[in-house]
């Protein structure tokens, strides 16, 4: 977790936390209305930050491994 930590970008981790927390608003108000384009926009950007974040920590031969590891290791603590 301390290599995953030191390899992202400060200015990264804070554009995917404030991002997460208006995607999230933006995708339940776009639900209520039945409005799925109002939230592609964000959906769109999340993916691209998320992108960036595999690329920081390294996983050049399979970037969505680098997403999942997290996954994991988020699932394991109690």
């Amino acid at each position: 977790m301390y290599d995953r930590a030191v390899k992202m970008p400060p200015e990264l981790v804070k554009e995917l936390t404030k991002h997460s927390s208006l995607a999230m608003q933006a995708w339940q108000k776009a639900r209520k209305a039945n409005r799925y384009k109002d939230f592609e926009p964000f959906l769109q950007h999340m993916i691209d930050l998320k992108c960036q974040q595999a690329n920081a920590i390294g996983y050049e031969d399979v970037p969505y491994d680098a997403l999942l590891d997290e996954y994991e290791a988020r699932r394991a603590q109690p």
